[in-house]
């Protein structure tokens, strides 16, 4: 009994093992047909000399080769980076892309074959070649060009998809830049607030020492006074509007608290603007 058994199990495995590898070979087929190509578009002048990870560093890279914000002196190059490489929105536009090339692979797939085993009179007779074992492998065969106007609709989306991710690197780009002068015109805006500040303290100190050697009435000191207040007032809004455009450029990287301490800079100077 227990050799009828042994050799029922071998010739079941010899089924079993024609039928996956006649499924194997299916699938090297329909896989050999699959040709997606890149749904990435070129990337547009702005920007191109910035590196962008589109989504291609793994988690354990990822903090060894992506750049960090400096604990210091900001440069707009380093902003720029620090947006491209860590933006949530442009990552999750570079995750949408991925996906969508995995459906331009999934979509030129041929459907998956189906194998059915099915056995009787298996340790039922004393008659080892009693038993009857029967396999079905079938694959459906889509007519009519199907498959491929599937795969091209898939291509069509994923290309899509690529230009909303450089529409958006696009945006970040802008925002950014737009972020990194925002920053600028408040420090050198704080800088001025804060000479008109010291200046109305010179002149409310001449005016108490004028006061006092007689040589102008108390008025002129109260009129003093009230221009240091009021510019302690524009000082103080001016640091406030700092302090919320260094919080919106640190937003375009990721960050709810800015780490940079100042923007390096210059307003006056202008590039040329790319076609």
């Amino acid at each position: 009994m227990k050799q009828t058994f042994d050799y029922q199990h071998a010739r079941l495995r010899v089924v079993l093992a024609l039928a996956m590898a006649g499924m194997g070979l299916l699938r090297y087929a329909q896989s050999a047909e699959t040709d997606e190509g890149s749904a990435w578009p070129a990337l547009r002048a702005l920007g191109r000399d910035i590196p962008a990870t589109r989504g291609e560093l793994s988690p354990a890279n990822q903090t060894a080769q992506l750049p960090h914000e400096p604990n210091g002196v900001l440069t707009l190059r380093r902003a720029l980076e620090l947006a491209l490489m860590h933006n949530p929105e442009l990552a999750a536009a570079a995750h949408e892309v991925r996906a969508a090339e995995g459906n331009v692979r999934q979509a030129g797939a041929l459907p998956n074959p189906e194998l059915e085993v099915t056995a009787e009179d298996v340790g039922g007779s004393s008659d080892p070649a009693a038993a009857q074992i029967t396999m079905r492998l079938s694959q459906a065969i889509e007519l009519g060009g199907k498959r491929n106007k599937r795969r091209e609709v898939a291509r069509s989306e994923a290309r899509l998809s690529g230009w909303e991710y450089e529409a958006k690197r696009l945006d970040v780009l802008t925002q950014t830049r737009k972020g990194f002068v925002d920053v600028l015109s408040a420090q050198e805006q704080l800088a001025l607030a804060e000479s008109v500040l010291i200046l109305a303290e010179d002149v409310r100190r001449v005016a108490s020492e004028r006061v006092k050697a007689g040589k102008v009435p108390p008025l002129e000191e109260t009129k003093a006074g009230v221009e240091v207040s009021l510019a302690r007032i524009t000082r103080d809004r001016v640091k406030r509007d700092l302090d919320t455009a260094r919080k919106l450029l640190a937003a375009t990287w990721g960050h709810t608290t800015p780490v940079f301490t100042e923007a390096a800079g210059a307003l006056e100077s202008a590039t040329d603007i790319p076609s």
